[in-house]
């Protein structure tokens, strides 16, 4: 017979696993929000469609959770297997294991240096990168290494990478998006808008030069750049563009209400910016001094790009 202590213990027991089992991560939503990137056997569709990698912005971003299926993507979205992607935790050793198997496999270099940049690490980042030129000298791959110059804040080599993106693809949208960003950087706008402009151009459905003209438009601490109805314009345009899901471009549309002078729609368009980048310590931050200065009826005033 079981004494009424043992009895009393079991229960105890009993009732620890229940309140893990209530506080443990649901999987169904574990992985909304997260950055991943592919696998060697990856495909990411629309109703039975493949879509192209090169239509996609890497990392992939987790939209929605359809049991074992992630809706993922920007601009352009898709549905891939969660078997078939890694998390940006997961990718380094993934694509390591690749260049130990195959130290030519370009594709695996790129993929590092991509997981590398979006985990802060951007020597390694522009090692991967320059492994992958040495082995395939493309157009992405310029502007990818761009990019990782930029954020180290070496905007001259930022650009000169960009400037070779371009030589090689004059339709390359993202190589003079990123250009923009590093003139703007420079605090030379009217580069930085010539090129978002040509962005544009290259693709009137490619969310990212929008955002970037609007936030010059709507922070430049030069005023014969500011235009706050044009900036509202361009924000709104970037956010339908990205399903109102980007942090970034809903936040830039905060600072063009801010810039407008119509500061409670700043205050709301920043506080849903905020709600979407829960989970980031350093954005959040960032986000909610931002908060406090349009409750203050302030616009932003930034020295450069965001």
């Amino acid at each position: 017979m079981i004494s009424s202590r043992c009895v009393g213990l079991l229960s105890f027991v009993i009732a620890l696993v229940a309140a893990a089992r209530s506080e443990a991560v649901d999987p169904s939503t574990a992985m909304l929000g997260q950055k991943v990137l592919p696998k060697e056997d990856c495909e990411v569709s629309v109703n039975g469609v493949v879509v192209n990698f090169r239509s996609l912005s890497f990392p992939l971003v987790v939209q929605n959770v359809n049991g074992p299926w992630l809706w993922v993507g920007d601009d352009r979205k898709g549905w891939v297997s969660r078997n078939h992607v890694v998390t940006l935790d997961e990718a380094p050793a993934y694509y390591t294991r690749l260049i130990n198997r195959n130290p030519r496999n370009a594709w695996a270099y790129n993929f590092r240096a991509v997981a590398w940049r979006h985990r802060g690490d951007f020597d390694r980042a522009i090692a991967d990168y320059n492994e992958k030129l040495k082995l395939q000298p493309t157009s992405v791959t310029y502007t990818n290494r761009g990019v990782a110059w930029e954020a180290k804040e070496d905007y001259g080599k930022a650009i000169a990478d960009h400037d070779q993106a371009i030589r090689l693809d004059p339709d390359n949208k993202i190589a003079y998006f990123n250009r923009g960003n590093s003139h703007g950087a420079k605090k030379d706008y009217t580069k930085a808008i010539a090129d978002f402009n040509q962005a544009i151009r290259l693709d009137p459905n490619y969310s990212s030069p929008y955002k970037g003209l609007a936030w010059i438009y709507a922070t430049c601490p030069d005023a014969n750049f500011r235009d706050g109805t044009k900036a509202v314009r361009l924000a709104i345009r970037a956010c339908e563009l990205s399903g109102w899901t980007d942090a970034d471009k809903v936040s830039t549309l905060a600072a063009a209400y801010a810039e407008a002078g119509e500061f409670e729609q700043a205050i709301k368009y920043q506080e849903k910016a905020i709600d979407l980048k829960l989970g980031d310590v350093v954005l959040m931050k960032t986000a909610q001094d931002r908060l406090e200065v349009y409750r203050d009826k302030k616009p932003y005033r930034d020295s450069g790009q965001e």
